[in-house]
């Protein structure tokens, strides 16, 4: 019997997470436990649509307060395992464990989430069902500002099963563990749409001959793996490439099967495929009102209209830039296609693209940033090294002139 069927006769015995797995439900290829979450267990749309929309990324903060001895009982087999998976050769039951029949495997090194300044160092980092990545900080108890949990579902995961589900099993898999949910945030969402037998011709057309309005000023077009075209960097971007050439030369026998099945919907490839991909981080969503999972999920239709026609159009006519009548071009009707396919997968009611209003300001933070400038300023006049009562002499004088400036100018 094969490591895989021994985990299926294992979990046949077992509940995971949400009851037993039906065999029907996964993949072919996935690893077991990729299908626990109830409803639909992959991206594919109705039957009579062709195309296949659905998110490919989804990076998530949770704000998480752990009971105090599971806690300890978690830290402790985390460590245990991070020890014994630096070792060479350690057997795999000593790297990880299962939680209600499906493998944790731990990591032997903790990791960054974040970039910069920003950064927040995790401890542990595991992965569970061959699919979630978590990364959990040594913090039992929530911070104002501070996530303690990061959950990444990444591409591969959710060509098995909707990015969505996997949020719910891994909400479970944290109230399992011992954690307490308090909120949540979207960190980064990526959003596809593959379309089968649609060569990519036509989309490269309209950017080679300019027939395009986009906000964003980064663009260009690169022939690595087929022909991909992009606009706009960080927070959002666009690219739209052909799916089938990435594929083939990657030549990845899972994914080249998911694919097969759960996007392209069918036996062999295709005989053209084009993905349209959308790019949106934190500050992307921020700005359009959305702050947690479910606030996308609540926007998500309202999302994909303004990606595909205010933020990016591809257009029939010439695009008139110089004399900004650029909203007289008509749309593409393969884009158009695009746009109402994203549109009827995001399933929302037409909701506001608000951006979030601004948090509270940290004052503490903002009283240290403008004492680092007054000590700076003194180290420009050459005076360096001053004591904190030279520092708040030279701060005061500075001051009071600034005022005297400030008013004096008031009174003309």
């Amino acid at each position: 019997m094969s490591p895989t069927e021994q985990s299926a006769r294992r979990n046949s015995d077992d509940t995971v997470l949400h009851g037993a797995e039906p065999e029907q439900s996964r993949c072919p290829g996935a690893s077991p436990g990729a299908a626990l979450a109830g409803g639909d267990i992959s991206n594919t749309p109705p039957p009579s649509s062709k195309w296949v929309a659905a998110e490919d990324w989804m990076d998530i903060a949770f704000y998480v307060d752990w009971h105090a001895d599971k806690w300890e009982a978690l830290t402790k087999r985390l460590d245990e395992c991070k020890t014994y998976a630096a070792m060479k050769d350690a057997p795999e039951e000593v790297t990880g464990w299962f939680a209600k029949g499906t493998r944790i495997e731990v990591d032997p090194t903790g990791a960054r989430s974040g970039k910069g300044k920003k950064g927040i160092y995790c401890a542990w980092k595991f992965t569970w069902a061959d699919a979630l990545c978590f990364r959990i900080v040594n913090r039992s108890r929530i911070h104002e500002t501070m996530p303690n949990v990061f959950v990444t579902v990444d591409g591969t995961a959710c060509l098995t099963k909707n990015a969505t589900d996997w949020y719910q099993d891994a909400k479970r898999l944290i109230e399992i563990l011992g954690g307490v949910i308090r909120q949540d945030k979207l960190s980064r969402v990526d959003i596809c749409l593959d379309m089968p037998h649609v060569p990519i011709d036509e989309l490269v057309s309209c950017f080679d001959e300019g027939r395009y309005i986009c906000r964003a000023n980064a663009i260009g077009k690169l022939e690595s793996n087929g022909k991909t075209i992009y606009f706009g960097e960080s927070p959002i971007k666009a690219r739209i490439y052909d799916k089938l050439r990435e594929v083939q030369k990657k030549a990845d026998p899972i994914k080249t099967l998911a694919m097969q099945l759960w996007r392209w919907r069918g036996s062999g490839f295709p005989d053209a495929a084009t993905r349209v991909e959308f790019q949106i981080r934190r500050e992307g969503l921020k700005t359009r009102g959305i702050d947690s999972v479910q606030d996308y999920l609540d926007r998500r239709a309202s999302l994909v209209k303004y990606l595909t026609k205010e933020w990016l159009r591809l257009t029939l006519d010439h695009v008139d830039k110089e004399n900004k009548n650029q909203s007289k071009a008509r749309t593409l009707p393969l884009w158009q296609d695009v746009s109402d396919r994203l549109v009827e997968w995001g399933n929302s009611a037409d909701a506001p693209l608000d951006p979030l209003p601004k948090g509270r300001a940290d004052v503490s933070q903002l009283c240290k940033q403008g004492l680092g400038v007054f000590r700076a300023a003194a180290r420009f006049q050459g005076k360096e090294d001053l004591t904190d009562d030279e520092l708040l002499e030279y701060a005061t004088e500075r001051l009071i002139k600034m005022l005297a400036c400030t008013k004096a100018q008031c009174e003309r």
